[in-house]
């Protein structure tokens, strides 16, 4: 029997991207840009991102593993030429970059045989090789609403039963439901006393901010930085161990509160500041302590390496 579009196996390739983060005032952005690279027109980004500026993206094929992807000195090379090319001025050398990182597209390979992976479609796919097995591949972070509701669409057709009108479009994420997000931040300077650490909370998480600061009240040393170059308080950790199920120290330091990414060892002091508290919030005995802080160290080594 021929199986219906959205159960087709779709073909699989791999577009690497590489960004750079840079202090914000080398550049000067103030606003999102979208450019094209002068070496070889393709599109290229310039993003701010609080006092850092993110140059990204290459778009190259790699054939490794997700774990085995880096960024190159040629790649950053290539982003800090094309920076420059637009903001002469800045004259971005390689020992501006704080952090580079790289990561693959999983891109459906539609035009299989092209050698530039920027032509290959960012769309993604559905499908149901496995009986009961519904599969997403492809696609962009951007559209994650809509692959998820293209894979219940296929999952309810797979189990035969009508299909459900998705209200995920209405509902907000956690923290979704701010109004007023300069009032919040403004109530958030009193309590804190500081307008960089109000400012953070307040926009990392919306309406929730007041449930993360409130657990200082309970334990003031919470309320301490966790980088002291860095507006991020300890109290956002114990949050993301106590409701965002964080369970090692990278959950907290590169997926959680992004040190990792701002700071040039990449987290590794802070991670040794905050490692005893995490243990005694995670149950961790003096002999994982030590295994945890090894692990982070291989992990910002992983993602943030270098290469030839």
């Amino acid at each position: 029997m021929r199986r219906a579009p959205w159960q087709l196996a779709p073909k699989l390739t791999g577009g690497k991207g590489v960004h750079v983060m840079v202090p914000r005032s080398r550049i000067g952005n103030e606003a999102a840009l979208t450019l094209l690279a002068p070496h070889d027109g393709r599109v290229f980004f310039v993003l701010p991102a609080g006092d850092f500026a993110i140059i990204g993206t290459t778009d190259t094929y790699e054939p490794v593993s997700p774990d085995e992807v880096r960024a190159s000195n040629a790649d950053v090379a290539y982003l800090l030429d094309a920076a420059n090319h637009f903001f002469p001025a800045a004259s971005l050398a390689r020992d501006d970059v704080v952090t580079a990182w790289a990561g693959l597209r999983p891109l459906v390979a539609s035009d299989v045989g092209s050698d530039d992976p920027g032509a290959v479609s960012r769309e993604h796919a559905v499908s149901e090789q496995v009986p009961g097995l519904v599969r997403v591949t492809g696609g962009k972070l951007t559209t994650y609403r809509i692959m998820a509701r293209d894979a219940v669409d296929a999952a309810q057709r797979s189990l035969g039963v009508p299909r459900s009108r998705a209200r995920t479009a209405e509902i907000p994420l956690s923290g979704g439901g701010l109004t007023d997000p300069l009032k919040a931040i403004g109530a958030a300077t009193t309590l804190t006393r500081d307008a960089a650490m109000a400012a953070r909370l307040v926009h990392a998480h919306g309406d929730r901010w007041r449930d993360v600061w409130a657990l200082t009240e309970r334990d003031a040393a919470l309320a301490e930085r966790i980088e002291p170059t860095r507006p991020y308080l300890v109290t956002e950790a114990r949050w993301a161990v106590d409701e965002e199920l964080s369970c090692t120290l990278a959950d907290v330091l590169v997926r959680r509160i992004p040190v990792a990414f701002e700071t040039r060892d990449h987290g590794r002091a802070a991670a040794r500041r905050l490692a005893p508290r995490v243990a005694e919030w995670l149950g961790w005995d003096s002999a994982r302590l030590g295994v945890e802080i090894e692990r982070y160290d291989a992990e910002v080594e992983r993602l943030f390496s270098i290469t030839g």
